[in-house]
């Protein structure tokens, strides 16, 4: 029950520093490529961990920063213990220490949705480029990330579950935005049986994600 309530907390003060170091306001030269106009059901891409797909896509698309959001998206399902599913808007930034220096760099997928969330942690604050991160409960390793997936209302989540092993493949990124997907295999726990610390689920999903900024924002219906 302890360790229960103890990562309950932890996720609830995570979600409310990934909301107040990403938000919406973006550049308003954020470049959108054309093939990506379904993100959250595109086709599999190479992965050859370079950056050379940056800037080469063809026929970039300028938007506007709300134009821009529209393509933020991310869908998701889980298997197991727990069948349920998670969509809305994905963010990726780094969020800010005490010293407002950089902390670890988080990939947000419906931190501020209604619809369930899947953060994504990577402690030294790197940038991911495209390639293929393992995921651990202690992400110790360069290649090394955190997941976490919370069902219901990010908020106030009707479970937490912290990811044990498998992947986040990102398989285009710039500066701007990030896409790809993932699969998690995750255990945890939900508010209502929270004595019950070994549900396991397996999550897998996709993503697009958009650049968020430093300045501060409010979720919706946060208190």
């Amino acid at each position: 029950m302890y360790s229960a309530l103890r990562y309950l907390g932890v996720a609830g003060l995570f979600i409310a520093s990934a909301a107040h170091s990403q938000t919406s306001d973006l550049a308003l030269q954020a470049h959108t490529p054309t093939e990506f106009s379904q993100p959250a059901s595109f086709k599999d891409a190479p992965i050859d961990g370079s950056r050379a797909l940056m800037g080469k896509w063809p026929s970039p698309l300028p938007v506007s920063a709300a134009g821009a959001r529209k393509w933020s998206s991310f869908s998701a399902e889980a298997r197991g213990e727990l069948v349920t599913s998670a969509s809305g808007e994905a963010e990726f930034g780094a969020v800010q220490n005490p010293d407002r220096s950089s902390g670890a760099f988080v990939l947000s997928l419906g931190v501020c949705g209604t619809q369930g969330a899947v953060l994504f942690t990577r402690r030294s604050g790197t940038p991911l480029g495209v390639g293929r991160y393992r995921i651990s409960e202690t992400a110790d390793g360069a290649d090394e990330i955190l997941a976490l997936f919370l069902p219901g209302l990010p908020t106030r989540p009707t479970g937490v579950f912290r990811g044990q092993s498998v992947w986040l493949d990102v398989i285009a990124e710039s500066d701007r935005f990030s896409a790809g997907r993932f699969q998690v295999d995750a255990i945890g726990f939900l508010t209502a049986e929270p004595q019950r610390e070994d549900l396991r689920v397996n999550l897998t999903g996709s993503f697009w994600a958009i650049a968020g900024s430093s300045s501060f924002r409010r979720c919706e219906g946060a208190e």
